[in-house]
């Protein structure tokens, strides 16, 4: 089904994606000797606005917020929207409802796996096209790029999934898998509710054949259901 949102939300969205653009622009390279590898917390906000509003959402914060970035480092850009979006993909799949401890965890090592993986083949695939720089010299920086992937993969998820829930208090929204499960048990306990209705309906209408007509204290009194 598809989801609606109401306008406090869409308005949270917006805020949401205004602070992973603020944030992309907030950088530094963990290796300076390989300059081109720089950090950004972007991720951490569109990872959260996949864990509170869906991966749609997540996905349209991560794009927004490296639009800026297109027209002056298009590559860059490219792969960093590539690897969020895998990123909150993945942990969207695997940290779902009932969202224990154990999968947070799960969601986050996938995650970081999966993404490592992703940029080390893009960087090796796309570098030396634009770069002066050898698949032999890719190589040889083959630690740093899975240092580098890695890190930051496990860093934007495992701050995500570790503030989600405060975010949700603060917001005053159910995280994103929460209201199916809600609404299952609301369906739940309101057939619960009805039947228990019907059961005391019945019970009422057996003891007033009872009381009025002896004969039909077999519980042929009319049922109100």
């Amino acid at each position: 089904m598809k989801q609606r949102f109401e306008p406090r939300q869409y308005a949270a969205i917006v805020i949401l994606a205004l602070m992973a653009m603020v944030l992309s622009y907030i950088e530094f390279p963990p290796f300076p000797s390989v300059h081109w590898l720089q950090y950004d917390p972007s991720g951490v906000v569109s990872v959260l606005a996949t864990l509170l509003y869906g991966p749609v959402v997540g996905v349209v914060v991560s794009v927004a917020s490296w639009i800026p970035h297109l027209i002056t480092n298009p590559v860059g850009s490219a792969l960093n929207i590539a690897s969020t979006v895998v990123l909150l993909l993945v942990v969207h799949g695997v940290y779902r409802a009932p969202r224990t401890v154990t999968r947070g965890v799960g969601a986050v090592a996938v995650a970081t796996a999966a993404t490592t993986a992703l940029l080390v083949l893009l960087n090796f695939a796309i570098t030396p096209l634009y770069a002066s720089m050898t698949y032999e010299s890719m190589l040889d920086l083959l630690p740093v790029l899975v240092a580098f992937n890695a890190g930051k993969g496990l860093v934007n998820s495992a701050v995500a999934l570790l503030s989600h829930r405060k975010l949700a208090e603060l917001l005053d929204e159910p995280e994103a898998d929460e209201p199916e499960v809600a609404a299952s048990a609301t369906g739940v306990a309101g057939g619960s509710a009805k039947g228990a209705a019907n059961g005391s309906g019945s019970a009422k209408g057996s003891g007033k054949g009872s009381a009025g007509s002896p004969a039909r204290s077999d519980g042929g009194a009319p049922s109100r259901d």
